[in-house]
């Protein structure tokens, strides 16, 4: 099943026919037509789907106009290194940078068929860039309509908390 569209942002699953407690099948992300993630492994779906949902608190305030205007690569960084990159700053320091720059993560720490990618998405009243670094290491950017990244995720949840509930989907 796909929701979203295919040419923008999508996210597209498949349910395994016998489901359990772990919901397990397939997911990925298709952003401009080119799948993110490992749609072929499988993962707990029920795992996935909390995971993203947990992306929806930061709907709405992913905005940043001096990080916005900073080229892909220059973003990527930015953003990735504060999060993970540079243990020799204060504790305090990171707590900071936590705080400013979580709100940015699109592709969930925590969902293993996204392990090898790496991802970032930041808007302003228009347009939104998914900043996404592939298992080859490169950067791609792709702009997709403000809002709609949240959108196809709140529609994703939704259809899960209405066909799967008694699997316990949307938690972790």
């Amino acid at each position: 099943m796909i929701i979203g569209e295919k040419d923008s942002f999508a996210i597209q699953f498949e349910v395994n026919p016998k489901p359990d407690r772990w919901l397990f099948g397939h997911i990925c992300f298709i952003i401009n037509n080119i799948e993110i993630g490992d749609y072929y492994d499988e993962t707990s779906l029920n795992t996935a789907v909390g995971y993203l949902k947990d992306l929806l608190w930061y709907t709405g305030i992913r905005n940043e106009p001096t990080l916005f205007q900073l080229d892909k690569v220059e973003l990527f960084w930015k953003i990735d290194n504060a999060l993970y990159g540079n243990s020799d700053i204060s504790r305090e320091e990171i707590m900071e940078n936590c705080e400013r720059f979580e709100k940015f993560h699109a592709l969930s720490p925590g969902v293993d068929i996204f392990d090898k990618w790496k991802g970032y998405l930041i808007e302003n009243k228009e347009q939104g860039r998914l900043i996404i670094r592939n298992p080859q290491e490169e950067i791609n950017e792709y702009f997709i309509k403000a809002g709609e990244f949240d959108f196809v995720i709140k529609k994703l949840v939704y259809f899960f908390e209405q066909n799967y509930s008694q699997f316990g989907t949307g938690g972790k």
